[in-house]
């Protein structure tokens, strides 16, 4: 699954891969350096992926060119059951495992203020989440209602931890598990603190510089166990835009990676120290008496 947020496209509708086959092979619309949309999808769908796309808000100076969120899933593995807006462009796709793992509700969003933020303006943490509410409602609702896990992978302009507290601050939060059972106090976990204990920084754009911004957020139905590091610690907040491109990467912000297993089929700890005997190689001095 590959989440991509502040993707162009021309027009101002969804698009649906599975749906909307004739507009993505338009030659009217297969410029790539105008509808990254369409360009990025012919690649991926030759490695069989599909996508839907959801537009936030159009680009400034332009009549037709919009800035968006895309999911793409592979279809040998995913059955994209449905997909809509939950508000601000906040993109939801439900998607079905073909290879009995857990069926999981993908929310990919930036919200409009987040862009404004980038392009100059000032607001504060409040009001950026403001906008991703209803997608954080919409998320945990359908989840709890269809048995789903949750995975949330959203630019939210600001650091993780006053993202996650802001979050936290709903008071309509309708806190459920997969199961629909009453979670715990913590409804969201990041990904990346979770596997490497920190959020990695991601953002090299002008007033987000040096900030962990993008996450993948997951509840207690999922376990991460792998996650990108980002760059090194002593390119923290020192790397430039310019830089980031010149070093190959498409964007001011860098590619997050995530892992993950279904938390109740996870090992025990009783399971996991007997692999652990039994693959452990034998102390020298036990192999250097065998081999003699």
């Amino acid at each position: 699954i590959i989440c991509v947020q502040g993707i162009h496209s021309v027009g101002e509708r969804a698009r649906c891969s599975e749906t909307n086959t004739r507009w993505f092979s338009s030659y009217s619309y297969n410029d790539p350096t105008v509808n990254h949309l369409a360009s990025l999808y012919r690649e991926l769908a030759k490695k069989n992926y599909g996508v839907v796309f959801m537009p936030t808000l159009k680009q400034p100076g332009s009549a037709q060119i919009h800035c968006g969120n895309a999911v793409f899933w592979k279809r040998t593995r995913w059955q994209m059951e449905r997909y809509w807006d939950a508000g601000k462009g906040a993109l939801c796709v439900e998607l079905t495992s073909k290879l009995q793992g857990p069926d999981v509700l993908v929310c990919c969003s930036r919200a409009g203020n987040v862009y404004a933020e980038e392009w100059g303006k000032n607001f504060s943490n409040e009001e950026l989440i403001t906008q991703l509410i209803p997608a954080q409602r919409a998320l945990l609702h359908h989840c709890g209602k269809r048995s789903l896990r949750p995975i949330w992978c959203a630019d939210f302009g600001m650091d993780s931890d006053a993202a996650l507290a802001e979050l936290a601050k709903d008071q309509h939060l309708q806190k459920v598990t997969h199961s629909g059972d009453e979670a715990s106090k913590q409804t969201w976990f990041s990904s990346t603190k979770s596997v490497l204990g920190y959020d990695p920084w991601t953002s090299s754009a002008r007033f987000t510089a040096g900030q962990a911004t993008d996450l993948i957020l997951h509840d207690e139905g999922l376990h991460p166990i792998a996650v990108l590091n980002g760059l090194p610690m002593e390119c923290h907040g020192e790397s430039t835009f310019l830089e980031l491109l010149q070093s190959g990467y498409p964007s001011d912000h860098l590619i997050q990676m995530a892992a993950f297993m279904d938390s109740s089929q996870l090992p025990s700890q009783l399971e996991n120290s007997h692999a652990e005997a039994s693959d452990a190689r034998p102390p020298l001095r036990q192999h250097n008496a065998v081999d003699s």
